[in-house]
């Protein structure tokens, strides 16, 4: 796991902007008890994100693989790892735009959802 701040976090995090901007804004003039409870919530919101987007990129890469999109190579984990840290950087950096994510999301699970053809 890449080292994070705990800012980077928050900008990570899909919370409304206001708030995102105002914990960004204050957090460092906070007393230490406050940024640790902060530090708690968002670390552990974090992880759970983190979670579901590993959740996402497993069952996409799996899919790709099996409708011939990707290679199934020896070094499926990295190939992984490199998703999911591609993903979650770009969140940092606010390149990602949650709609659009899951319209795609939404997508992939109604094509799921379809009956299978034989």
């Amino acid at each position: 796991m890449k080292k994070l701040t705990t800012l980077e976090i928050i900008r990570a995090l899909p919370i409304d902007l206001s708030i995102k901007e105002k914990l960004q804004a204050n957090y460092s003039s906070l007393d230490e008890y406050t940024k640790l409870q902060i530090s708690e919530v968002c670390w552990n919101a974090f992880h759970q994100m983190k979670r579901r987007i590993e959740d996402y990129w497993q069952d996409r890469i799996t899919s790709e693989i099996a409708n011939g999109h990707r290679k199934a190579d020896v070094d499926l984990d990295q190939q992984l790892y490199n998703e999911v840290w591609n993903e979650i950087e770009n969140r940092i950096e606010g390149k990602v735009e949650d709609n659009s994510k899951l319209a795609s999301i939404r997508e992939q699970l109604e094509q799921l959802m379809k009956p299978q053809e034989i």
